[in-house]
């Protein structure tokens, strides 16, 4: 009995020597393998006509090849096992491999050259394709290769992370992957697509509902603007997570650095309500980090100004927000705000039309980003105003013809004299660029107002039928 219970542990120690030995093996095998970032994956889109940066790890001083059409470039990586190529810009044409090897060997196929672009922001860009009835019924007729769907699955991170979660990861356009992605962003990168004359486009969502701008926000984009470097400091604010400064960038946006990207469209700030004229230095900051990080200055940021809704907040934060947002696109070039006052719904938060808002975005994309100057993508805009007695005539610019959408006069503006009590004006459009203000209130009126309230739908236009937003001419 005794020589078999030492037998018996004779052979369960050689069993565990084993184990040990098994999985030392398995780590070090593991610890050799080149790995690539999430993003990359076959059927992926990689940016034509920019230099593509390739990433990953591998162990220490390992040689790293990279190709790819029949472009090759090599590479060791540093102590930590981190390497990066940049491979000179690629054109588009038929699907290809990616090779990286190092130790083990990786090949992604099926892979196209065109346009990428980073879909972001919080619920009104996260609104996927199923929840509204007229792009639900777009669904079953989805069927386009060239646009390829990676989705972000929503995760939060106190420190800047290597890898995220894909809850789609580059999947083509069909009913069952464009279901839960993002209506926009499809509708965006379709109308991208058929106007570039097909090229592939590659989608990247990484959105979620409800969350403010800050944790979208890098750490240098806050000290880049010095009234916001405090917001740095990812202590300061309380939980939940998903809203303390940089949180999502840190899981949602840095494993993609530095992905080549061509640009972003952007959908937030019903969050931010309440942060007046402060929202548009907070924009600045989003965009000058993203830019960075992306190694990319002129990384196009198109973005959608909030549609009007009945909050319970005072009448004007809306306003205010609308204001700061038509604020960026004057600051920073490769910017573009479109005005959706023609299309919301005051009694819900996420209107329906996500087609036409995409449209308006892809608009400032093919305008401002690629040349196609054609594209009418700008809104009437401020001018100047000029004093006539009793009356203000407005002037504007981005207009051949003020028109109404409803055939009416057009509605939502105010006058007020020295006393800065706004009265409702009569306006009648004169000159095709110019509106003509008067009310019997107002004697001697020397500012104006313009949709300044949160359900304001107001009905002017220009020519190619895109809104006049808010504005005001003298700050309270």
């Amino acid at each position: 009995m005794k020589k078999n219970c030492l037998n018996n542990n004779f052979f369960a120690a050689i069993t565990f020597a084993a184990t040990i030995l098994s999985v030392v093996f398995l780590q070090t095998t593991s610890l050799a393998d080149v790995k690539l970032p999430d993003i990359f994956a076959s059927g992926m889109v990689l940016q034509r006509d920019l230099p593509v940066t390739v990433w990953g790890w591998a162990d220490p001083q390992e040689k790293i090849t990279v190709s790819i059409n029949n472009q090759s470039q090599s590479v060791e990586t540093n102590a930590d096992g981190h390497w990066q190529v940049k491979l000179n810009p690629l054109k588009s044409g038929e699907p290809t491999k990616l090779i990286v090897k190092g130790k083990n060997e990786i090949t992604l196929d099926n892979i196209l050259i065109g346009e990428v672009w980073l879909c972001s922001g919080q619920s009104n860009m996260e609104w996927s394709m199923n929840k509204n009835s007229d792009s639900k019924a777009d669904i079953p007729s989805v069927n386009n290769p060239n646009i390829r769907l990676f989705q972000v699955k929503h995760e939060t991170a106190d420190k800047p992370q290597d890898h995220l979660t894909p809850n789609i990861k580059w999947q083509p356009a069909n009913p069952s992957s464009v279901t839960n992605f993002s209506s926009i962003g499809y509708y965006f990168g379709a109308k991208l697509s058929s106007e570039l004359g097909g090229v592939p486009v590659g989608l990247i969502d990484s959105s979620w509902g409800g969350t403010r701008i800050e944790p979208w926000t890098t750490v240098d984009g806050f000290k880049s603007v010095p009234s916001l470097a405090k917001l740095a400091d990812t202590k300061l604010p309380p939980n939940p997570k998903n809203q303390l400064p940089t949180s999502l960038y840190n899981k949602m946006i840095h494993p993609l650095v530095p992905f080549s990207i061509r640009g972003a469209i952007w959908y937030q700030g019903e969050a931010n309500l309440k942060d007046s004229s402060e929202y548009a230095q907070k924009m600045i900051a989003l965009i000058n980090g993203w830019r960075k990080v992306f190694n990319n200055d002129q990384l196009g940021f198109y973005y959608v100004q909030l549609a009007p809704f009945k909050y319970n907040d005072a009448p004007t934060f809306l306003p205010q927000i609308w204001e700061a947002q038509a604020d960026v696109e004057k600051q920073l070039t490769k910017t573009g705000m479109v005005v959706i006052n023609d299309i919301g719904n005051i009694g819900n938060i996420h209107p329906n039309n996500k087609k036409i808002v995409a449209s308006r975005l892809a608009d400032q994309a093919l305008n401002k980003t690629y040349g196609k100057i054609d594209v009418v993508c700008e809104s009437p805009q401020l001018d100047s105003i000029k004093i006539d007695g009793t009356s203000i005539i407005v002037s504007f610019k981005n207009v051949k013809e003020l028109k109404t959408h409803d055939g009416k006069t057009p509605s939502w503006f105010e006058i007020a004299g020295d006393d800065n009590e706004y009265n409702n004006a009569e306006a009648v459009i004169v000159d095709k660029t110019k509106v003509k203000l008067t009310s019997e209130k107002v004697a001697a009126p020397k500012n104006v107002r313009f949709a300044w309230n949160q359900i304001a739908e107001p009905n002017l236009q220009n020519e190619a039928g895109l809104q006049l937003g808010a504005f005001r001419t003298k700050k309270d």
